[in-house]
């Protein structure tokens, strides 16, 4: 073959992969990956690292912690992505990082599948009680998470009742932070009536 046809050829592998024409579903799958991590804004690199660590199912890596690192909701949607096909993390720390009804929306969606996790920290996140409820959907049918940290959000009585009745046919939990969500009279009457029935929260 002509040696100018051999470097087009070459040429054109190059052209090809660089733009993702001939690349595995799955190396597309992490080139979008690592695209909504940029969107993530102000994450330290080696935070990224972290997440991407999370996406790879790195077996080395059974915890993640980023509290405090304003990811807001685009953060935890990219978390959420990890942690669906995850199968080594155990403890996710996301405390103080605003990521709202969305994220934790994302973040329930994600609880619904993965099932490693057994640790979750939601403190101070701006979560409402459209979020809890994602979550209490989640907690119905998740397995394996036995702490959840939902403290200084604002779930209020709506969230809390939500949560009451996930609590009525979970299982695995057993230690459950709600303080400091405005939950009133009528939310903790709902948490403790849902109590007399769970035999697993301590």
């Amino acid at each position: 073959m002509n040696p100018g046809c051999l470097c087009i050829c070459k040429y054109r592998k190059m052209i090809s992969r660089f733009f993702g024409y001939d690349l595995t579903q799955a190396e597309k799958d992490e080139r979008a990956f690592r695209k909504q991590l940029k969107n993530i804004g102000v994450l330290p690199r080696e935070s990224r690292k972290k997440i991407l660590g999370v996406y790879n199912n790195d077996s080395t890596q059974t915890t993640l912690d980023l509290q405090d690192n304003s990811i807001g909701a685009e953060g935890a949607k990219a978390i959420a992505t990890a942690l669906q096909s995850n199968r080594t993390l155990t403890t996710l720390d996301l405390q103080y990082n605003s990521i709202g009804d969305e994220g934790a929306k994302a973040i329930a969606r994600a609880l619904q599948s993965n099932r490693t996790l057994t640790r979750l920290g939601l403190q101070s996140n701006s979560i409402g009680a459209e979020g809890a409820k994602a979550i209490a959907t989640a907690l119905q049918s998740n397995s394996t998470l036995t702490t959840l940290d939902l403290r200084g959000n604002s779930i209020r009585a709506e969230g809390a009742k939500a949560i009451a009745r996930a609590l009525q046919s979970n299982s695995t939990l057993t230690t459950l932070y709600l303080q400091y969500n405005s939950i009133g009279a009528e939310g903790a009457k709902a948490i403790a009536t849902a109590l007399q029935s769970n035999s697993t929260l301590t």
